[in-house]
């Protein structure tokens, strides 16, 4: 069971911040960590003051105050709420909970026995008092209100956990599983059976924890509550009944009611039975929600079901290969807004190919996987990129066309074909065929081997298959900027000396300046990875972290809040991603929407972009 239970939890798989930071996400998804004493200090008092009236927010900034221990600054804001709250009871506990925390048990008793008298008893009321009298040392007191809240609500998580506790210590595990019986008697009781269920399941009776968990679910209300879900799919889990657990939870599975933690256990549970397509439906129904703080967690169960895919895949003894072709930059498709920002070229110029898409990482040729079913590591997004890269560049500072070819395989499996050795007088003549007018030919090829890394090029001149001239560049894996420019600098002054002359910049194609540009090759990539998955016949699934492609593009235009081609490439990814994963991509819109209003760009840029976000 030990492995089981590592992979199974009942709390959200999300990082823990630390104690002294307060984490918030800022309109852009952006984490936003601020210090303990500057939320209190230079924060709090403001956030109090602007929504005195408002007992929504103002209840908002008591609680968050609440988890961080910070209980004398809010003091009055909560006795404020208590009067004028909209939910009584909520006032009424938070003011509780903050003067129990400043050791005043009697105002914190009087604050909950006042909302009685008005409002009637309530469990989550009664629930505290019993916690306050134990605190104060009244044992029977405790008991009563205890046993009150319970009857109101046999399912308030804070009571039946005080009292199993409670009757634990006084009698040991019988007493409390005698506790369990007793409140599951009660009408409505669901939280007893689980516990129960949990018990049967340690004695490895999973005949009797399934009626247990019947029962339970027959008592709750529909929707069933998230807690229910929660605990009974880590228990499950847990224990390795994994197919009970699907059979149980699936059906029920609510994803913005539930979360993450039952979609996180149901993914893992079709995981162990290696089924990465229902996996992945319940990943996407959380992607849809667009919940930014649980980013990390979803990129690492999206990784959990590639590797499964990857494990379950069967390749067919002949793969159908082909070829994905793309003109001028990845991010300005044939019918664009954008197109009116940058000179057209006329049918009469030359046209130059890009073709990459190998790359040497020392590994045994034997095991070699030719088609990449997985997320690409880094030797796989360079070679991809690296063309991508240089034919943008090319197209547009040019007097050449440009043409880019990804080596594909479809339909099933769909992925890139990665190969380890450079292509030859086959690949070339392989591009006469496809691309008949062609001119030129660029081939790229990374040496992907210990620290130092390299990028080859070849110009070849298609007409007779001739090769012009040959560069290579060492560059450190984890920065290829300088590789990269240099390599177009290279391209660019051949093409020259060929006849075709440099072009003046357009005024908006902006490259991302620095190690920016880094970033900006793996956004490259990643918007191939979308417009590749956008394709007729291609599953919806083929972009496996559409919210890390988007979040990555945000942040570099955020880098660069006045560059229009960064922009117009996450516009695009919005577009790609919006006819397969709508859902994604209307969820993510708003973030771009306000990077829009925040940062405008120049005018006409702005007006493409606007243009480009009305298809999503």
């Amino acid at each position: 069971m030990g492995l089981f239970s590592k992979l199974f939890g009942s709390k959200p798989a999300v990082e823990e911040t630390p104690d002294d930071m307060i984490t918030f996400h800022d309109g852009y998804g952006r984490p936003i960590g601020i210090r303990r004493d500057v939320w209190r200090d230079q924060i709090l008092p403001k956030d109090i003051k602007d929504h005195w009236n408002d007992p929504d927010q103002l209840a908002g900034a008591i609680s968050i105050s609440i988890q961080h221990n910070i209980f004398k600054e809010v003091l009055g804001a909560a006795q404020r709420l208590a009067r004028i709250d909209t939910s009584p009871e909520r006032g009424a506990v938070l003011l509780a909970i903050v003067y129990a925390n400043l050791k005043k048990l009697k105002e914190a008793e009087r604050a909950l026995t006042d909302y009685i008298r008005v409002h009637g008893e309530s469990s989550e009321v009664l629930a505290k008092l019993a916690k306050f009298s134990a605190q104060a040392g009244n044992a029977a007191q405790r008991d009563d209100y205890l046993w009150r809240s319970i009857q109101l609500n046999p399912n308030n998580h804070e009571s039946f956990v005080f009292y199993f506790l409670l009757e634990k210590e006084k009698g040991g595990e019988e007493a409390a599983t005698e506790a369990c019986r007793k409140i599951a008697a009660l009408p409505g009781s669901w939280l007893a059976q689980l516990s129960l269920a949990r018990h049967v399941l340690d004695q490895d009776d999973p005949g009797g924890a399934m009626l247990l968990y019947q029962e339970s679910l027959a008592n709750a209300p529909d929707p069933v509550p998230a807690d229910l879900l929660i605990e009974m799919s880590g228990d499950l889990g847990q224990h390795g009944k994994i197919e009970e657990l699907i059979k149980l939870v699936a059906p029920r599975f609510d994803a913005e009611l539930h979360g993450l933690s039952v979609g996180h256990n149901l993914i893992t549970a079709y995981n162990e039975l290696n089924n990465p397509e229902a996996a992945r439906v319940i990943l996407s129904r959380l992607e849809a929600l667009n919940r930014p703080d649980w980013a990390e967690a979803i990129s690492k169960l999206a990784e959990s079901i590639s590797k499964v895919r990857i494990a379950t895949a069967t390749l067919p003894a002949k793969p159908r290969y082909g070829i994905m072709a793309f003109e001028g930059p990845i991010w300005l498709g044939r019918t664009s807004p954008a197109n009116q920002l940058f000179p057209a070229h006329a049918d009469t110029d030359p046209t130059v190919v890009f073709i990459g898409s190998t790359a040497d990482t020392g590994a045994d040729e034997k095991n070699h996987q030719p088609i990449e079913l997985r997320s690409a590591d880094a030797a796989g997004s360079l070679c991809r990129s690296f063309p991508l890269f240089l034919s943008e560049m090319m197209h547009l500072l040019t007097g050449a066309k440009a043409q880019t070819l990804i080596p594909w395989v479809g339909p099933d499996p769909c992925g890139f074909v990665l190969s380890t050795k450079s292509y030859g007088p086959e690949m070339i003549d392989n591009v006469r065929q496809w691309m008949p007018r062609s001119d030129y030919l660029v081939i790229t090829h990374v040496i992907a081997n210990g620290d130092s890394w390299k990028l080859c090029m070849r110009l070849i001149r298609m007409p007779d298959s001739s090769t012009i001239n040959g560069w290579e560049v060492a560059f450190p894996p984890q920065s290829p900027v300088k590789a990269a420019t240099h390599m177009a600098t290279q391209l660019q002054g051949a093409l020259k000396q060929l006849g075709i002359a440099a072009r003046v910049p357009p005024a908006h194609y902006k490259l991302p300046q620095g190690e920016r540009l880094t970033h900006y090759l793996t956004a490259l990539h990643a918007l191939l990875t979308v417009r590749c998955g956008s394709q007729d016949g291609v599953p919806a699934t083929f972009v496996n972290t559409p919210l890390d492609a988007l979040g990555h593009a945000l942040d570099l235009c955020l880098l660069e809040p006045e560059n229009p081609t960064v922009r117009i490439l996450l516009a695009q990814m919005l577009i790609g991603l919006n006819k397969k994963r709508p859902e994604v991509a209307s969820g993510f819109k708003p973030r771009v929407e306000l990077l829009q209003r925040e940062h405008p760009l120049e005018v006409q840029a702005h007006a493409a972009v606007d243009q480009m976000l009305a298809q999503v």
